[in-house]
Protein backbone atom coordinates (compact mmCIF):
# COMPACT_ATOMS: atom_id res chain seq x y z
CA UNK A 1 0.00 0.00 0.00
CA UNK A 2 0.86 3.66 -1.07
CA UNK A 3 1.97 6.01 1.87
CA UNK A 4 -1.34 8.42 1.60
CA UNK A 5 -1.55 12.05 3.29
CA UNK A 6 -4.91 13.17 4.48
CA UNK A 7 -5.58 16.88 3.42
CA UNK A 8 -6.20 17.59 6.94
CA UNK A 9 -2.57 16.15 7.74
CA UNK A 10 0.41 19.02 8.14
CA UNK A 11 3.72 18.88 6.26
CA UNK A 12 5.52 17.73 9.34
CA UNK A 13 2.98 14.18 8.77
CA UNK A 14 3.93 13.53 5.53
CA UNK A 15 6.02 10.28 5.35
CA UNK A 16 9.51 10.61 3.64
CA UNK A 17 8.33 9.51 0.16
CA UNK A 18 5.06 8.39 -1.20
CA UNK A 19 4.44 5.55 -3.90
CA UNK A 20 1.51 5.44 -6.14
CA UNK A 21 0.34 2.60 -7.51
CA UNK A 22 -2.52 1.56 -10.25
CA UNK A 23 -5.94 1.20 -8.86
CA UNK A 24 -6.56 -2.34 -8.26
CA UNK A 25 -10.74 -1.90 -7.60
CA UNK A 26 -10.41 -0.34 -11.00
CA UNK A 27 -9.29 -3.17 -12.50
CA UNK A 28 -11.61 -5.70 -10.73
CA UNK A 29 -14.66 -3.50 -12.40
CA UNK A 30 -12.86 -4.13 -16.08
CA UNK A 31 -12.68 -7.12 -15.60
CA UNK A 32 -15.99 -8.23 -14.37
CA UNK A 33 -17.36 -6.22 -17.28
CA UNK A 34 -14.87 -8.37 -19.82
CA UNK A 35 -15.88 -11.43 -17.89
CA UNK A 36 -19.34 -10.91 -18.93
CA UNK A 37 -18.32 -9.99 -22.45
CA UNK A 38 -16.56 -13.36 -22.32
CA UNK A 39 -19.91 -14.92 -21.03
CA UNK A 40 -22.34 -13.39 -23.59
CA UNK A 41 -19.70 -14.89 -26.25
CA UNK A 42 -20.04 -18.36 -24.49
CA UNK A 43 -24.02 -18.16 -24.84
CA UNK A 44 -23.60 -16.88 -28.13
CA UNK A 45 -21.63 -19.58 -29.23
CA UNK A 46 -24.14 -22.08 -26.71
CA UNK A 47 -27.11 -20.94 -29.03
CA UNK A 48 -25.52 -20.69 -32.67
CA UNK A 49 -22.13 -22.77 -32.55
CA UNK A 50 -22.01 -21.70 -36.41
CA UNK A 51 -22.28 -18.08 -36.00
CA UNK A 52 -18.84 -16.12 -35.66
CA UNK A 53 -20.14 -13.24 -33.78
CA UNK A 54 -19.67 -15.08 -30.33
CA UNK A 55 -16.43 -16.28 -31.03
CA UNK A 56 -15.16 -12.56 -31.88
CA UNK A 57 -16.91 -12.16 -28.21
CA UNK A 58 -15.00 -14.82 -26.59
CA UNK A 59 -11.48 -14.31 -27.98
CA UNK A 60 -11.72 -10.10 -27.60
CA UNK A 61 -12.88 -10.87 -24.43
CA UNK A 62 -9.71 -13.35 -23.21
CA UNK A 63 -7.40 -11.05 -25.19
CA UNK A 64 -8.97 -8.14 -23.49
CA UNK A 65 -8.88 -10.24 -19.93
CA UNK A 66 -5.20 -10.94 -19.82
CA UNK A 67 -4.16 -7.29 -20.61
CA UNK A 68 -5.76 -6.30 -17.69
CA UNK A 69 -4.69 -9.30 -15.80
CA UNK A 70 -1.81 -8.24 -16.34
CA UNK A 71 -1.70 -4.58 -16.37
CA UNK A 72 -3.52 -4.20 -12.79
CA UNK A 73 -2.39 -7.40 -10.78
CA UNK A 74 1.08 -8.17 -12.64
CA UNK A 75 4.29 -7.08 -10.42
CA UNK A 76 3.63 -4.16 -8.09
CA UNK A 77 5.79 -1.18 -9.60
CA UNK A 78 4.86 2.21 -8.79
CA UNK A 79 3.89 4.62 -11.05
CA UNK A 80 4.83 7.39 -9.20
CA UNK A 81 7.36 7.94 -6.13
CA UNK A 82 7.61 11.38 -4.66
CA UNK A 83 9.88 12.44 -2.04
CA UNK A 84 11.10 16.19 -0.72
CA UNK A 85 14.13 14.99 -3.39
CA UNK A 86 12.05 14.90 -6.21
CA UNK A 87 9.79 12.67 -8.42
CA UNK A 88 10.30 9.39 -10.36
CA UNK A 89 7.79 8.42 -12.78
CA UNK A 90 6.76 4.74 -14.10
CA UNK A 91 9.60 4.59 -16.73
CA UNK A 92 11.84 4.86 -13.51
CA UNK A 93 13.01 8.63 -14.73
CA UNK A 94 14.02 10.39 -11.53
CA UNK A 95 13.96 14.59 -11.35
CA UNK A 96 14.84 16.23 -8.26
CA UNK A 97 13.20 19.30 -7.27
CA UNK A 98 15.99 21.08 -8.10
CA UNK A 99 15.87 20.68 -12.18
CA UNK A 100 11.97 20.71 -11.80
CA UNK A 101 10.20 23.82 -12.91
CA UNK A 102 6.89 23.32 -12.01
CA UNK A 103 4.47 19.99 -11.39
CA UNK A 104 0.64 20.30 -11.39
CA UNK A 105 -2.55 18.06 -12.16
CA UNK A 106 -4.09 18.83 -14.98
CA UNK A 107 -8.08 18.73 -15.35
CA UNK A 108 -9.16 19.02 -19.31
CA UNK A 109 -12.86 19.16 -19.57
CA UNK A 110 -14.29 16.97 -22.38
CA UNK A 111 -17.91 17.11 -23.58
CA UNK A 112 -19.45 14.45 -20.85
CA UNK A 113 -16.08 14.39 -18.98
CA UNK A 114 -13.02 15.14 -17.55
CA UNK A 115 -9.34 13.66 -17.73
CA UNK A 116 -7.06 14.05 -15.00
CA UNK A 117 -2.78 14.64 -15.79
CA UNK A 118 -0.07 14.80 -14.05
CA UNK A 119 2.35 17.20 -15.89
CA UNK A 120 5.96 18.35 -14.79
CA UNK A 121 8.55 20.93 -16.25
CA UNK A 122 12.23 19.81 -15.83
CA UNK A 123 15.46 20.99 -17.07
CA UNK A 124 17.68 18.82 -18.36
CA UNK A 125 21.22 20.93 -19.39
CA UNK A 126 20.00 23.97 -21.54
CA UNK A 127 16.79 22.36 -22.80
CA UNK A 128 13.68 22.73 -20.96
CA UNK A 129 11.04 19.59 -21.26
CA UNK A 130 7.99 18.08 -20.01
CA UNK A 131 6.39 15.00 -18.78
CA UNK A 132 2.67 14.01 -19.08
CA UNK A 133 0.69 11.42 -17.90
CA UNK A 134 -3.12 10.38 -17.22
CA UNK A 135 -3.40 9.22 -13.65
CA UNK A 136 -7.39 7.95 -13.67
CA UNK A 137 -6.30 4.48 -12.88
CA UNK A 138 -3.84 5.57 -10.27
CA UNK A 139 -5.04 4.75 -6.59
CA UNK A 140 -4.91 8.84 -5.36
CA UNK A 141 -7.55 10.97 -6.26
CA UNK A 142 -6.58 14.51 -8.22
CA UNK A 143 -6.84 16.50 -5.12
CA UNK A 144 -4.94 14.53 -3.24
CA UNK A 145 -1.76 14.27 -5.63
CA UNK A 146 -1.79 18.39 -5.80
CA UNK A 147 -1.23 18.25 -2.11
CA UNK A 148 1.04 15.82 -2.35
CA UNK A 149 2.54 18.24 -5.30
CA UNK A 150 2.48 20.73 -3.29
CA UNK A 151 3.29 19.76 0.05
CA UNK A 152 6.80 18.27 -0.92
CA UNK A 153 8.05 20.72 -2.51
CA UNK A 154 7.37 22.89 0.48
CA UNK A 155 9.20 20.45 2.11
CA UNK A 156 12.37 20.32 0.02
CA UNK A 157 12.52 24.27 -0.27
CA UNK A 158 12.50 24.44 3.63
CA UNK A 159 15.12 21.83 3.68
CA UNK A 160 17.46 23.75 1.05
CA UNK A 161 16.97 26.52 3.85
CA UNK A 162 17.79 25.07 6.82
CA UNK A 163 20.41 22.86 5.31
CA UNK A 164 19.39 19.09 5.83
Amino acid sequence: MPNRVRPDQSLSASPEETRIYQSRPKGIFLLLVLLAGAGFGIYQIAIKPDFWGGYVYLVGSIVAIVGVVTYYFGPRNPQLVISKEGIQNEQGLYRSWAAITYAEVQWIKKINSTDHYLEYGYTLGHKTLKFRTEIRTWDITPKQLEKLLKDYEQQYQSSRFIGN
